[in-house]
């Protein structure tokens, strides 16, 4: 995969959040996955350390949710869920 980086105008964003929720969604050998809802962190960096501190060996996706009542999405920002593979 090859990364295009285009420079960008910031006002062509209407909004913005500073500290979004995220989810992670661990997953075991049998397929099985085990997700949380994490709210509060200062950066990504901080959730991927949780992760990884509780991986326990498992694969696991960060997402960050968009959204919200009635319709909310993810939006995928490290890992793979080993299904959509």
């Amino acid at each position: 995969m090859s990364i295009v980086a285009l420079a960008v105008d910031p006002r062509d964003s209407s909004w913005s959040v500073d500290r979004p929720i995220y989810r992670v969604y661990f997953f075991g050998t049998a397929g099985a996955s085990d997700e949380w809802r994490l709210d509060g962190a200062d950066s990504v960096h901080q959730i991927i350390e949780w992760a990884d501190a509780n991986a326990s060996g498992r694969d696991y996706v960060v997402y960050v949710e968009v959204g919200g009542t009635p319709s909310r999405g993810l939006v995928s920002l490290v890992g793979l869920d080993p299904s959509a593979r």
